[in-house]
């Protein structure tokens, strides 16, 4: 298959699977899948698709699982997955020619798995801080075969009760050029580490600060305290996020919903009870009591809650932009700081080489 229509799946509504790896697809026309809402999983590994949009995903509401490995990337929208923040739950981004995670990541709020093996990640910022501080809950994280030769402070973003992708990051980083390119990093992990769990400390045990100090490595403490304190930025901008504000709601409507259906129960229970016996007052009177009429259904709670939740989505949207000026914004910041830095120390040169001319 060399392309596809806007039109190609139009009439596979049912549609839950769809695979269409191995071809020579090179791109994706707008809103291909619009009519596909059922689909679920969807394979487009081993074509030539090098733009990735978010018009390409309007319509996959419920999709879960989402493949681009081995495709030539070369460019990925801000928002393109904005449409599956709420469904999709693994990214497969392996042998993508990729030299920095995604920013568009940002945006799936219910991300467990992440696969970005055998790509292009060199520097350190090709693991930025503002992205691994939205995905520090990911389940599972693999980055393995990438000539990753400077250390993501980033990666201490993740918090020591996901044990599991803490331990693959460790697997992963220790056979990574990094782990000896820059001596400090082992050392770093053991201090981070030490009050994790056993299993995690056993993989950085032999870097220990004793060992640390006889190879006059001593300051990979002080550059360890540093790089926390300076990560306390992003643990904000994520703890602000429209992924967080999402979570919570999630968490305060499943609460919700938990007691509703508790105090259903209960007063069925006690409604069942009541009709067996009536109640009779101390005047010999038989009380009944009639049920409370016109309480909200759960269908109606439902659809409340899905307008909060668009309200939150919409919200995540707005975040998100100015999440993205802030950094951009920054990363200006450095650069001026940096050029003016630069012309300076010309000058202070050129001011020296005058003096030394002129004795």
């Amino acid at each position: 298959i060399g392309s596809i229509g806007a039109h190609t799946f139009l009439q596979c509504e049912s549609l839950r699977i769809l695979d269409l790896s191995d071809n020579k697809i090179k791109f994706l026309p707008p809103k291909p899948f619009q009519l596909n809402s059922k689909l679920k999983n969807l394979n487009l590994a081993f074509n030539e698709i090098e733009e990735i949009q978010l018009e390409h995903f309007i319509g996959l509401e419920t999709l879960r699982t989402l493949s681009f490995s081995n495709n030539p990337i070369k460019g990925i929208e801000p928002f393109a997955f904005l449409p599956l923040s709420k469904s999709l739950r693994s990214l497969k981004f392996n042998s993508c020619n990729l030299t920095r995670i995604p920013l568009a990541i940002t945006q799936c709020c219910l991300l467990e798995s992440l696969e970005i093996n055998d790509n292009r990640l060199y520097e350190a910022d090709s693991m930025p801080p503002e992205i691994l501080a939205l995905i520090a809950e990911i389940k599972n994280l693999e980055f393995e075969r990438n000539p990753l030769m400077k250390f993501p402070d980033g990666l201490f973003l993740f918090p020591a009760g996901n044990e599991a992708t803490l331990s693959n990051i460790l697997d992963t980083l220790i056979q990574l050029p990094v782990w000896r390119k820059e001596p400090c990093t082992p050392f770093m992990w053991n201090i981070h580490l030490s009050n994790s769990s056993s299993n995690l400390r056993r993989k950085v045990a032999i870097w220990d600060k004793n060992r640390m100090r006889r190879e006059n490595l001593k300051h990979c403490e002080f550059l360890y305290e540093r790089i926390i304190e300076n990560l306390s930025l992003y643990r904000e901008l994520a703890e602000n996020s429209g992924c967080e504000a999402n979570r919570r709601l999630r968490r305060v409507r499943e609460s919700c919903r938990k007691n509703q259906k508790e105090n259903r129960k209960q007063h069925s229970n006690s409604s069942k009870s009541k009709s067996q016996k009536p109640a009779i007052s101390p005047s010999g009177v038989v009380v009944i009591e009639k049920p409370i009429e016109n309480v909200p259904t759960l269908e109606f709670e439902e659809a409340a809650a899905e307008i909060e939740h668009d309200y939150v989505l919409a919200s995540s949207l707005l975040a998100n932009i100015i999440f993205t000026v802030v950094f951009v914004s920054l990363i200006v910041y450095i650069i001026s700081i940096r050029i003016i830095s630069g012309i300076s120390k010309n000058n202070d040169r050129n001011e020296f080489e005058e003096i030394r001319g002129i004795q």
